[in-house]
């Protein structure tokens, strides 16, 4: 499928204008070049590259830094045991800009490899999403998270849609999204590990949701999964939220996207014990 709305230099971007985002079709990221300019935008939000907001730390996490400053042993235990949070904002033109951006690092006792095949994997949903009541792949483009030079580019890509039932509330949520994971390339001084980048799916083509169902979106849903030297089996977790949900007031956003973003982890965490 050729995307035929011309946004797709937009698509790849951490920020995306408004405007495109309400004229888009929804084939946009139908391309292996605009996936893997997503990851690579991924990977620059998660590090503090020239894409990414100024990032502002939570009293806890200040306090975490200010304690381990100069013992990297001391900050390693603290990442395996606390979750790191900083909250963002991207610029006031991009679509989603009054929704906060949730940074996270931690560390897993899970092999970077392994929580990439969870992530990816729609039937293992549940374990780590207790709200979600099912995930379907809708899209496949490729499979094998180790694929390399592939028809569709490196790694593993798919459209999937996630419904998920919040507790307090009679409305379901619908999240049509793509998702792509990828081996990073040491080559090119991406480290080692695994990379997994997700965003909504959007446009005029998307079937709208039933009267019971809120359209919700991953705006930029990132997960760097970072080896630890001599450590093969725990990973150095940093991830990036970005979501929309018109049906969550705002007062409440931040509040609630900083508390799923350390749920996320917690999650995760709780099926290595």
């Amino acid at each position: 499928v050729v995307p035929s709305s011309g946004y797709t230099s937009y698509i790849g971007k951490a920020c995306v204008p408004q405007e495109v985002w309400e004229n888009l079709r929804g084939d946009e990221l139908y391309l292996p070049e605009a996936v893997s300019e997503l990851s690579r935008t991924g990977l620059e939000v998660a590090r503090d590259g020239p894409q990414s907001p100024e990032w502002k730390a939570n009293k806890e996490t200040e306090k975490m830094i200010s304690i381990c400053r100069d013992n990297p042993e001391e900050f390693k235990k603290v990442l395996e045991k606390e979750v790191m949070v900083w909250t963002g904002h991207f610029d006031n033109v991009s679509y989603g800009h009054d929704h906060p951006v949730v940074k996270t690092r931690s560390i897993i006792c899970m092999s970077p490899l392994s929580i990439a095949e969870l992530l990816m994997d729609s039937k293992r949903v549940k374990e780590y999403n207790k709200m979600s009541i099912g995930r379907n792949d809708e899209k496949i483009f490729q499979e094998g998270i180790d694929t390399i030079n592939g028809e569709f580019g490196h790694g593993e890509t798919k459209i999937v849609c996630n419904r998920t039932k919040p507790p307090l509330t009679k409305k379901k949520f619908e999240l049509l999204t793509l998702m792509h994971a990828r081996k990073l390339n040491t080559e090119i001084g991406e480290g080692n590990g695994y990379l997994v980048v997700s965003r909504a799916i959007s446009g005029s083509n998307v079937v709208e949701v039933s009267k019971d169902t809120v359209r919700s979106e991953i705006l930029l849903g990132v997960n760097v999964l970072q080896c630890i030297p001599g450590q093969p089996n725990k990973t150095d977790l940093t991830s990036i939220t970005h979501c929309y949900s018109p049906a969550v007031p705002k007062i409440l956003v931040g509040k609630m996207q900083v508390k799923g973003s350390i749920g996320f982890v917690n999650d995760i965490r709780a099926l290595c014990d």
